[in-house]
């Protein structure tokens, strides 16, 4: 039971910081200073926010929905380790870029 609160916690705060990561990139693409890597998010933000937003955040909650059902398998927990600490950096980068 506490292991898997343990990965719950794990998994929103992966949420959390993908929606920031969406709300920085928005913001420094919409400002100039920013392009999209993903080609297919970049396509979504040249679409419109919407699509951008909504698309973001659907792939994001169906890809952590599998991360969960999967969380005892070792390349599940793998994975949920190695997406947090990708978008730490990544959220690291976007406020250095902020400041």
């Amino acid at each position: 039971m506490r292991k898997d609160l343990c990965w719950i916690l794990a998994i929103v705060f992966l949420g959390l910081l993908s929606f920031v990561d969406a709300l920085l990139t928005w913001e420094a693409v919409a400002l100039g200073v920013a392009k999209e890597l993903n080609p297919f998010m970049d396509i979504m933000i040249q679409m419109g926010p919407w699509h951008f937003f909504i698309s973001k955040l659907t792939l994001t909650i169906v890809g952590l929905a599998i991360l969960y059902a999967m969380r005892r398998h070792v390349w599940a927990q793998f994975s949920i380790v190695f997406c947090l600490l990708i978008y730490l950096a990544i959220t690291g980068i976007h406020l250095q870029f902020a400041w």
